[in-house]
């Protein structure tokens, strides 16, 4: 079986969108960062399907507002690769990772400590072996780590959690790592849910449901945080969701997103009653922490 591989090389500010994009037609991408924005690479799986997907990614990207084009529109390399070469091709780039100040992000394919640097653990560190196969979240993305950060300092023992978007189930892990009683990761992606289930078993943690659901619509009950890294717009959809499902004093974390949709997601976060504790940027992305009144 072939794959076909699809570098995007993008200006920063239509990144996000592009992202998007490709999240919707693809299980993951690898975002590396270049002089003029970024460089996204993904894969599609050569079948019948493969030409439409194709073409509805080109006219997609023909298609963006012109004030996202306005450092020059994005430049497509197509190419093939075979799936043994696919298989590893991504892993490249996939590294152990410290986030904050216990969590660590371990590829299952890579020693924790490094053998270049055997002094790289603490005391106390909680250690996440991770293979997202084809679903989103590796840890290495600003958003990710922002959420992480965010978990590691509004979590508490017990807590119950929902992650929307669960992705590679890298922040479901996390949480129960952390101490969540409870954690009901949701996404729309097959494959997505599929991966998370895998890792939470490869981790050993329990207090895990995840299911294959567009958004909060079917959740039900009272939650202690929910925590989204998602796109802006499903943001902005699904946060009078979130509101609802919190209980007093529950927090919501929010990612995805560049920090120029920042006023835009904390005035509807306000709009919908929750108060504005934290706001957190790195490399342009952004994070949002609110809190529902007690």
């Amino acid at each position: 079986m072939r794959w076909q591989q699809l570098e995007i090389e993008c200006p920063l500010a239509a990144s996000e969108a592009v992202l998007a994009l490709l999240h919707r037609f693809t299980g993951g991408t690898v975002i590396e960062d270049t002089p003029v924005g970024k460089l996204l690479r993904t894969y599609l799986p050569e079948n019948d399907d493969l030409p439409r997907l194709l073409d509805e990614i080109r006219q997609w990207l023909a298609n963006l507002p012109p004030e996202l084009l306005e450092e020059g529109p994005p430049t497509v390399r197509e190419s093939w690769i075979q799936e043994e070469d696919w298989a590893h091709a991504w892993k490249a780039y996939f590294k152990p990772l410290r986030v904050g100040q216990r969590l660590v992000v371990k590829p299952t394919w890579q020693p924790w400590p490094p053998d270049d640097d055997p002094g790289a653990s603490r005391p106390g560190d909680l250690v996440i072996e991770l293979d997202p196969g084809m679903a989103f979240g590796t840890g290495a993305h600003p958003t990710t780590r922002l959420c992480l950060v965010a978990l590691e300092r509004h979590l508490r023992p017990g807590m119950r959690v929902i992650d929307l978007g669960c992705g590679s189930g890298l922040l479901t892990v996390a949480a129960l790592k952390l101490g969540a009683a409870q954690v009901l990761a949701v996404d729309n992606d097959a494959l997505a849910v599929q991966a998370t289930r895998e890792n939470c078993q490869r981790n050993g943690v329990d207090g895990c449901e995840v299911v294959l659901a567009d958004g909060l619509g079917p959740v039900r009950g009272q939650w202690d945080l929910i925590v989204a890294n998602i796109s802006a717009a499903v943001i902005k959809v699904e946060t009078p969701r979130v509101v609802e499902r919190l209980g007093p004093g529950g927090i919501f974390v929010c990612s995805g997103f560049y920090e120029g949709w920042d006023d835009e997601i904390a005035a509807l976060m306000r709009e919908e009653g929750l108060e504005l504790i934290s706001e957190c940027t790195e490399e342009m992305w952004g994070c949002l922490h609110g809190r529902k009144p007690r």
